[in-house]
């Protein structure tokens, strides 16, 4: 399968990469299916983002299949199953700063359904990234920040 533009910044390819090389096909045959979400998500999540930060945006995780999404014990439910949720940070906003001016821009002036301002730490090493969805039945603005096992409501600084 050959990769292709979504939109004018992001790929096919950024939003169905897996690091199981195992999965990679069978992810990206599945994200074939939900092809017009993962535009919607480009269209009012990434790419509004683009254009204000002027960084690229790097994408962690988009579209999951089944197998992916148990593999990194996801919400049985999660959006990213169905294309309509993408984990990621901006290149040049990865500090404290910086994620919290562009979750304050996200909560602000985009219609979403979720913003989670999330973090892991394994083996003293700790990666964090915003999650942002489409809004659904279950999911509207509902801003939070994932604290030491627990999700909080999202507050500034």
């Amino acid at each position: 399968m050959n990769n292709f533009f979504i939109s004018k910044h992001f790929t096919f390819y950024e939003l169905t990469k897996t690091s199981n090389a195992k999965l990679i096909d069978i992810n990206r045959l599945e994200g074939l299916k939900v092809k017009d979400k993962l535009e919607l998500v480009c269209l009012k999540l990434l790419e509004p983002l683009r254009g204000i930060f002027h960084y690229p945006v790097i994408i962690h995780s988009g579209f999951r299949c089944k197998a992916v999404n148990d593999l990194v014990r996801g919400n049985p439910n999660s959006q990213h199953l169905r294309g309509e949720a993408v984990d990621f940070h901006i290149k040049g906003f990865d500090d404290d700063d910086g994620y919290e001016k562009v979750l304050k821009w996200c909560k602000s002036n985009i219609e979403y359904g979720q913003l989670i301002d999330e973090s892991r730490t394994m083996a003293n090493v700790t990666v964090r990234w915003i999650h942002l969805s489409l809004p659904d039945i279950k999911h509207y603005k509902q801003a939070l920040r994932y604290n030491k096992g627990r999700f909080e409501e999202l507050k500034f600084k």
